[in-house]
């Protein structure tokens, strides 16, 4: 593989066998050295796009010429990705090359292709008025419009009518150079029928620098959704469970030392989760003091031996109602080594309510 590393500030700071032998210098020869050695000066590069871009955390793609030892000029394509420091700090950018030189053309443009027909997403390319030029079978398969249809049309039409606003600004800011994303959005099918979807849409610079047009990438998100949505019912069926069961789930991770409650716990305990420390103490701090120190025991030799926890206690609520709890919980194992435990996972039920002074009452 032909990269090379150059700082923020243009210096080029790692040099790989692969781009020695394909530029033809040696690393004793460029490294600290800035990295417009081997530009053409006669043409805008897009190195500076590229290390602004590294700068914000961005990756990018584009085309480049090169200048090799030999004098030789280069089209490759370049793609180049941030490189950080030890304490994520970005320090420059990682620029991996692939040599696109017109007698290697039509071998690359077999590879677009191929990628293209291969590609589930919609990928399509706009021009500067908005207007499809390019595009490609997973579009006609997410948009039901054949090629010949689609070239042409006008970039908003695949949104509906709701969206045409949203989607007018997101290629304005592409044509103005910067990459778009919009994760929650609609496709709109040649038959009116709207598909869930993401879109990307990504500049394309001309050799002079200049935006040429934009390209775009959609993705049908239905299947995901769909899963997200029945998450979602799930979790309220498991409140509705808790709440009519009284019933509260919780979880220990014994090498963190938090733990988790369940909405239903929560109700229960009488906390809200904004007041939740959500460590081991918090947890037994809810208990009652007469039992707290019985059930640290329990949940440490529970931990210990690597066997089900089962108490029951008294817990203590802020407005000084008593309750009684059966807890139980199986041992959670992270894999091996075998014996191992991570923790705890379980479930509260409340079995008896006392008001406040009615448990010495009942004694």
């Amino acid at each position: 593989m032909a990269a090379f590393v150059v700082t923020l500030d243009g210096v080029i700071a790692g040099w790989g066998d692969g781009v020695a032998s394909l530029l033809g210098y040696r690393a004793d020869e460029v490294i600290g050295r800035d990295v417009s050695m081997f530009l053409p000066g006669e043409h805008p590069s897009d190195f500076p796009r590229i290390l602004a871009a590294a700068a914000r955390g961005q990756r990018i793609e584009t085309f480049e010429t090169l200048v090799g030892r030999d004098g030789m000029r280069l089209q490759v394509a370049l793609r180049a990705v941030p490189t950080r420091n030890g304490g994520g700090q970005v320090t420059g950018a990682r620029a991996t090359l692939r040599d696109v030189t017109p007698e290697r053309a039509e071998e690359a443009q077999a590879w677009l292709m191929a990628l293209l027909e291969s590609s589930h997403d919609g990928i399509y390319a706009l021009d500067p008025r908005g207007v499809i030029r390019n595009w490609s079978p997973g579009a006609e398969r997410l948009y039901g419009y054949a090629a010949h249809e689609a070239v042409g049309l006008p970039y908003t039409s695949l949104f509906p009518d709701n969206r045409h606003d949203e989607a007018a600004m997101a290629l304005d800011c592409a044509l103005a150079g910067e990459p778009v994303s919009l994760f929650d959005t609609e496709a709109r099918r040649k038959d009116g029928g709207l598909v869930p979807s993401f879109l990307n849409l990504w500049p394309v610079w001309d050799r002079r620098g200049n935006v040429a047009g934009v390209s775009a990438i959609a993705r049908d998100v239905t299947e995901e959704t769909l899963v997200q949505e029945a998450l979602a019912d799930s979790q309220a069926r498991l409140r509705d469970t808790e709440a009519m069961a009284r019933v509260g789930h919780w979880v220990w991770d014994v090498g963190t030392g938090a733990v988790q409650w369940s909405e239903g716990l929560h109700r229960i305990f009488g906390l809200d989760p904004v007041r939740f420390a959500g460590t081991l103490e918090a947890h037994l701090d809810a208990i009652h003091p007469a039992d707290r120190k019985r059930v640290r025991a329990e949940m440490h030799e529970a931990v210990s031996a690597s066997a089900p926890f089962t108490s029951r206690y008294r817990i203590l609520r802020p407005d000084g109602t008593t309750s009684w709890l059966d807890s139980r919980a199986d041992v959670v194992a992270p894999g091996p080594p075998p014996g191992t435990v991570a923790g705890l996972r379980g479930i509260c039920q409340e079995v008896e309510i006392f008001h406040r002074g009615s448990e010495e009452a009942a004694g």
